[in-house]
């Protein structure tokens, strides 16, 4: 359970209750490890805190008006409160031995670098040699600081100029980037420009090919309407030659119509003569048949129709 420090504690080691007025208490061996309430004893100029298990200077150095101040064999280890005693501008002597601080080699040197006003530590006086030697300590770490402040700048420097390389780079980059991105868009155009050329000559192909072919259609066409007409014109001639050959026929049928009453009569006179008549009869069916299987059917009808006309002539 951690031990503090309280205002009953004060009263009962200062032996008095009016806290403004105490300059002096000892707190030696309470175990104490949290002393906040100090603070309230503005006044304060001697405090005997040795053998207690305190591990900070924040809430002492609240005690501006402290001369004298014993924190020995406690456990206050931590370099970086030393700077705090700035706070404390009438502390003559500090006691600090057998903490955790006190086992760092550079303990005295950093508690006189910060408290200039002390005139002895840890129950040894400060002389002016020490004093000499933190100065000379702090004009060396000054002159380190300075060394390492220039190597600061100096790499913030080559740092500045690598982030300017990367940056013109990606400038450059990012412009390279923008011009192929331009250039690849460019070739796009180009391309689809090419596309629609070649889309437009391919037209213009297919257009040619159709013309080409309707005009072979054409030509087509015109041949076989020649060859139609020339089949026209053998055709009426063919026509006029059957037709030639038709009235021919009719000619030479007619003929025989003409020659057919005489024919007949000559068959009645001759009935008495068998062998004479017999003979003329079938030189004429002959004559007959052969005709016959000459004609058409067309020619047929034609002859037909001119005999019946012919003997219905002859009867009537």
């Amino acid at each position: 359970m951690t031990k503090i420090l309280t205002k009953q504690l004060i009263i009962q080691k200062a032996k008095t209750d009016i806290i403004e007025n105490i300059k002096s208490i000892n707190l030696w061996g309470n175990d104490l490890e949290e002393i906040s309430f100090i603070k309230e004893l503005i006044n304060l100029e001697l405090a005997q805190l040795a053998s207690n298990k305190i591990n900070t200077l924040i809430d002492i150095v609240k005690c501006s008006h402290l001369k004298d101040l014993n924190l020995r064999n406690n456990m206050i280890s931590n370099l970086e409160e030393l700077p705090l005693l700035k706070l404390l501008p009438n502390l003559k002597s500090l006691t600090l031995f057998d903490n955790p601080i006190s086992k760092n080699p550079k303990y005295r040197y950093k508690i006189l670098k910060y408290a200039v006003q002390l005139e002895k530590l840890d129950d040894i006086i400060i002389s002016q040699e020490e004093r000499q030697k933190v100065l000379q300590e702090e004009e060396k770490e000054k002159e380190k600081d300075n060394q390492n402040k220039l190597k600061i700048c100096e790499k913030k420097q080559k740092i500045q100029k690598i982030d300017s390389k990367i940056s013109k780079k990606k400038s450059l980059d990012k412009k390279s980037k923008q011009k192929e991105s331009e250039d690849f868009k460019l070739d796009i155009n180009k391309n689809q420009k090419n596309l629609k050329l070649s889309q437009g000559t391919k037209q213009i192909l297919q257009n040619q090919q159709q013309e080409i072919q309707q005009s072979k259609l054409c030509d087509q066409q015109n041949i076989q309407f020649t060859n139609e007409n020339k089949n026209v014109g053998m055709l009426l001639e063919k026509n006029e030659t059957s037709s030639l050959k038709f009235n021919n026929k009719i000619q030479e049928e007619a003929i025989l119509l003409t020659m057919l009453p005489q024919t007949s009569q000559q068959i009645q006179g001759c009935n008495n003569n068998q062998t004479a008549s017999s003979e003329t009869s079938q030189h004429i069916l002959c004559a007959i048949i052969s005709l016959l299987k000459s004609l058409s059917e067309e020619e047929y009808e034609f002859l037909k129709k001119e005999v019946e006309s012919k003997l219905f002539k002859d009867i009537s």
